[in-house]
């Protein structure tokens, strides 16, 4: 079994071309589990997930094939990260998620 350890998050991803919909389970821990294990690997991922999506992390996880081994916190913290044509990211100040937005 591979063991990843990280920081697992939802993303919700709006371009002028595709938006998700919903947030979607990522982050670089997540996203090698999720590609080692449609590659056959069996695959966990240790890390921390808020009360508010942790629930939701563990489904998701489990119907992906990943194990997950998670702690849970109180809240899940948040980010945004704009990306502008022709230029870089603009990080914006973390603070914590909205559990509505969807």
């Amino acid at each position: 079994m591979i063991v990843a350890f990280g920081n697992p998050v939802y993303d919700y991803i709006k371009t002028p071309h595709i938006t998700t919909g919903e947030r979607v389970l990522s982050g670089g821990s997540t996203n090698s589990c999720l590609a080692l294990t449609r590659l056959g690997r069996s695959t966990a991922l240790v890390g921390r997930v808020g009360d508010d999506y942790a629930a939701r992390f563990v489904d998701d996880a489990r119907r992906y094939g990943v194990t997950p081994l998670i702690e849970r916190c109180q809240q899940t913290g948040g980010g945004r990260l704009v990306f502008h044509r022709g230029g870089g990211p603009t990080p914006h100040l973390l603070g914590l998620a909205d559990p509505h937005h969807k």
